[in-house]
């Protein structure tokens, strides 16, 4: 019996809201078709147009994108300048001697453009491999910390998945 009454409860309850929700949205969208009249009406305004570029939230510092480019690139060689580090002559180390081992941290000095193709092609053609020429120069790597980063971090390995429309690797 309890069970019943509860269910007619329920059942009123979702009648009323399915009632309110149907009315709300046709009153939502009468207003939206007659907004202009309505704001005639009520002596409102339901949308502010600000013509006055000095009224405007968002100014542009640049004026051609080829500014803005110019100082993109100003930004990105400033922070490069001011971001790396390359070594601390401390005790008159440097020039290094052939037989010095160096250890070499951090993912940018073994994949300083880790983005060498594709889309995302760095597309610096002046690219210097830190790992390589120091090799040249004849300076150990130390190859623990070498091996770390290569092979534990980087894992340089490609597998080959077949496109699943064409087959083709």
């Amino acid at each position: 019996m309890k069970s019943q009454k509860f269910a007619s409860l329920f059942r009123g309850l979702a009648a009323l809201m399915a009632c309110l929700f149907v009315v709300s949205s046709l009153g939502a969208g009468i207003t939206e078709n007659y907004r202009s009249q309505l704001d005639g009406m009520l002596g409102t305004s339901s949308y502010v147009t600000i013509n006055d570029e000095r009224a405007a939230r968002f100014q542009k510092d640049y004026a051609t994108i080829e500014d803005m480019m110019a100082a993109a690139k100003a930004i990105a060689i400033r922070e490069g300048e001011e971001g790396t580090v390359v070594m601390k002559n401390d005790n008159d180390v440097l020039p290094l001697s052939k037989d010095n081992e160096v250890v070499l941290f951090g993912l940018a000095a073994y994949a300083p453009y880790p983005y060498a193709n594709g889309d995302l092609k760095a597309g610096n053609a002046d690219a210097v491999d830190l790992v390589a020429a120091l090799e040249n120069a004849g300076v150990t790597i130390n190859e623990t910390v070498k091996n770390f980063y290569v092979n534990g971090i980087l894992n340089k390995h490609v597998e080959m998945v077949p496109n699943r429309w064409t087959g083709e690797l």
